[in-house]
């Protein structure tokens, strides 16, 4: 033990006295926390920009109720329209030609959007929008928008009724949505709760990824450069495989300790943030997280890591060089990837059969399983069984990469065959 314990110490200050470790530590929670809500900050921050709008109506009579609904819809601080409309003169010229003519202006932004309102529009219902920036969803919804709002009221006044009296009538009814918990009812947003499961379970995706290949990578730099030949004379080959192990899993623990720490000061205080910088920000709010998510999340990231990274030492250990690496680390790869992909179908029905047989599958179950615990979906039957199928595939993928590994990191020269590796795996 003693042993196992000095490549462990080796390994984790090796990693943690890294500029690397010390910057990606601090900045990784700022990149999800960012990907995961900046989005919603800067769908609120609107950008004041006025916008020449071009409108050929071949109804005669869109164009007048849409120029008003379109320059009396937003305004700048200072009081001006910020959408210019103008109604183009019908002439007998036909569409083409006028577009020809136009098409110099709309490439050099003179004019923002040019609208074609065909005459067939109210039985249609299409109508054509160009635009040099047609990447602009806001702007190009927006116009979308007002246009089915004054053709839909030309066709209620044709009606005989009147169109503010249905819109009333019609007007769309908001849900508040809460969240049935143990400790009671919570109202939180059905896309925040998405928001926060993705942030961890990205988190937990990627560190299967990374610390894996930093055991894998780690094992092929000491077997490149012949160190592990002195290691293995006085420690056994298993001994150093799992002391290299732990010491590069504790250091990923480490950052997740720091990690999860910011987390919980952003669910408490970042709210508050946010509804300062955003308008409308006060409509923004996180629900409370569950510290037996934290304690489920640091359970399923250690059953997880030793799960994978037995997987990528015994690839270190069969190959050379990080490209027969890369070539090898794709069957492992992709079960990481399946298991991130299911989280859409668990997400969205955690108790389904296909939600409850892959979270108990050991390749699958540190995401999903915690996934589901995390919705608060999985009994605790299914918890128990999940974690123990996990220990005894862990303890089974210990013994098969350490018959693999005492053999493979003293193999140099070409890269062992399946066949070989079998054999590897039989020698007594």
């Amino acid at each position: 033990m003693s042993k196992i314990y000095a490549i462990l110490k080796r390994e984790y200050i090796i990693r943690v006295k890294t500029k690397g470790f010390v910057i990606g530590t601090l900045l990784f929670p700022l990149f999800v926390v960012g990907v995961g809500f900046l989005p919603a900050i800067f769908s609120k921050v609107n950008i004041e920009e006025q916008k020449s709008v071009y409108v050929l109506d071949l109804t005669y009579q869109v164009c007048n109720p849409l120029a008003e609904s379109l320059e009396n819809s937003k305004q700048d601080k200072k009081g001006n329209n910020l959408y210019q409309v103008r109604c183009l003169p019908i002439t007998g010229r036909d569409v083409e030609t006028i577009l020809d003519e136009l098409n110099p202006q709309l490439l050099e932004n003179e004019i923002d959007a040019l609208i074609i309102l065909p005459a067939d529009i109210f039985t249609t219902n299409t109508f054509d929008i160009y635009s040099k920036n047609i990447s602009n969803f806001t702007f190009i919804n927006m116009l979308e928008n007002s246009v089915t709002r004054t053709v839909n009221n030309l066709r209620i006044l044709d009606s005989g009724l009147d169109p503010e009296t249905v819109n009333d009538l019609t007007t769309f009814v908001n849900a508040k949505t809460y969240k049935i918990a143990l400790t009671g009812a919570e109202e939180a947003s059905g896309l925040t709760i998405f928001q926060l499961n993705y942030i961890f379970v990205f988190a937990l995706y990627m560190a299967l990824i990374l610390y894996g290949s930093f055991v894998m990578r780690s094992v092929i730099e000491d077997k490149n450069s012949r160190v592990v030949e002195i290691i293995v004379s006085s420690v056994k080959p298993l001994h150093y495989m799992l002391g290299k192990i732990l010491g590069i899993g504790s250091a990923g623990l480490t950052q997740f300790f720091v990690w999860i720490a910011l987390m919980f000061i952003g669910t408490n205080y970042g709210v508050f943030l946010v509804q300062k910088i955003a308008s409308n920000g006060n409509e923004l709010s996180l629900p409370t997280i569950n510290p037996m998510i934290y304690v489920a999340f640091v359970i399923f990231f250690i059953l997880g890591y030793f799960l994978y990274s037995t997987l990528y030492a015994a690839l270190g250990a069969m190959v050379n060089s990080d490209s027969e690496a890369q070539n090898l680390q794709w069957p492992v790869m992709i079960l990481i990837i399946i298991s991130f992909f299911l989280m859409f179908p668990v997400l969205e029905s955690p108790n389904s059969t296909l939600a409850t047989v892959a979270s108990v599958i050991p390749f699958l179950a540190p995401i999903l399983m915690f996934l589901r615990i995390s919705l608060e979906a999985a009994s605790t039957t299914e918890i128990i069984s999940s974690v123990f199928l996990l220990i005894i595939t862990i303890l089974f993928l210990i013994w098969i990469t350490g018959r693999i590994f005492r053999v493979g990191i003293l193999m140099y020269g070409k890269r062992p065959s399946l066949p070989e590796v079998i054999k590897w795996i039989r020698y007594s």
